[in-house]
């Protein structure tokens, strides 16, 4: 028998090249697709700044926020400056100063009083576009630093807070500070860590032991289905002096009146802008929103939270009611606090602060 002979597979041969960056003989399919030089993985590790051009490793990446660019070390160093406030690097040639108005500050390292930043929306989802109908709120917390060192509080707020709030000078306090933060939803409010109250209060800062100090809640008026929302909501508000400023926990006066309340025909003349009013316990006068100024000022999570509920809760319970339901004392402290009852789970810190008469707000605690 005849051996056969089977002659051996031929090699086949695939095209390679050496990675520019990690000097490896590698095949031409893992070739990068845009450093051409390179395999895919080191690639994948390198970028190109984008003021010079230069392809340097991630590691020595550096960012610049505003505008957004990714630069090389020494583009960075040359061109960008860093704000100590708000962690923010800049690009000098487009700002003079930090473009988020940290530079806007007194000689107490506080923004002006008239500092008014464009207003970010934050859910439990994220930053947001405000939709119509959802309730917004921001707040305005006023604090003195009789025994606190104002610049390291302002920089605890910064530091914490980052974006989501500031804080600015305000005449109405002797030695202090008002932080404010931007618009959110009530489920965010919930969610959000607050320990920078509890760091403010260590610090020697002051809200509700002091004789100037408020807590003013604004509330978008897209949260209002129309005029008729917001006079019932305002009238819930001020018709029911005496349970709301035992529950706020501060009496009227000039900054937080309830007068208003009295005169309903007025109340409508001025939702519709045929009036002027003073700003008192429900303040009708801003355009975007309406601002609840009854609460005394507070550096308690607890307290923070139940205001906040109490305008939401407010805001809920009006959308609905009817004009018979109003007729029959719909608007009367004892129907809404058995509302919140209802919805104690949507609540429960505001619940929490009311007595089991619900008629009788209880305290939720002070610093």
């Amino acid at each position: 028998m005849t051996d056969v002979h089977v002659p051996p597979d031929e090699a086949i041969e695939v095209d390679t090249f050496t990675c520019y960056a990690c000097d490896r003989t590698t095949p031409e399919d893992d070739r990068h697709d845009i450093y051409d030089r390179m395999c895919e993985a080191c690639g994948e590790e390198h970028f190109t700044c984008e003021w010079c051009g230069t392809v340097e490793h991630n590691d020595y990446m550096r960012t610049c926020d505003s505008p957004a660019y990714m630069l090389c070390e020494s583009c960075h160093d040359r061109g960008t400056a860093w704000c100590e406030w708000c962690n923010a690097t800049y690009d000098i040639d487009q700002y003079s100063g930090c473009p988020n108005g940290c530079d806007n500050r007194d000689e107490d390292c506080l923004h002006d009083y008239g500092y008014k930043p464009y207003p970010i929306f934050h859910d439990v989802v994220g930053t947001v576009h405000p939709e119509r109908g959802v309730v917004y709120m921001g707040v305005e917390l006023e604090m003195e630093a009789f025994d606190a060192d104002l610049r390291a509080g302002v920089m605890t707020v910064d530091q914490l807070l980052g974006d989501f709030a500031y804080c600015k000078s305000d005449s109405s306090i002797s030695y202090g500070m008002e932080l404010v933060t931007h618009p959110m939803t009530l489920e965010y409010a919930q969610a959000r860590d607050w320990s920078v109250l509890t760091l403010l209060r260590r610090q020697g800062f002051r809200s509700w032991n002091t004789t100037t100090c408020g807590m003013h809640i604004h509330v978008s008026r897209t949260a209002f289905d129309g005029s008729a929302h917001l006079f019932r909501f305002a009238q819930l508000v001020l018709k029911n002096e005496h349970t709301c400023t035992t529950f706020a926990g501060r009496s009227a006066n000039g900054y937080c009146s309830f007068a208003d309340g009295y005169q309903p025909g007025f109340i409508a003349k001025v939702i519709k802008g045929q009036h002027y009013a003073n700003r008192g316990a429900v303040n009708l006068q801003n355009g975007a929103t309406v601002e609840v100024r009854m609460f005394r000022g507070s550096l308690k999570e607890q307290r923070l939270l139940s205001n906040m509920e109490f305008v939401h809760a407010a805001v809920q319970y009006t959308r609905e009611l009817t004009v018979p339901q109003v007729a029959t004392g719909a608007l009367s402290w004892r129907a809404f606090a058995t509302w919140i009852t209802d919805h104690r789970n949507v609540y429960p810190h505001l619940f929490a602060a009311l007595s089991l008469d619900p008629a009788r707000p209880t305290s939720a605690g002070n610093d």
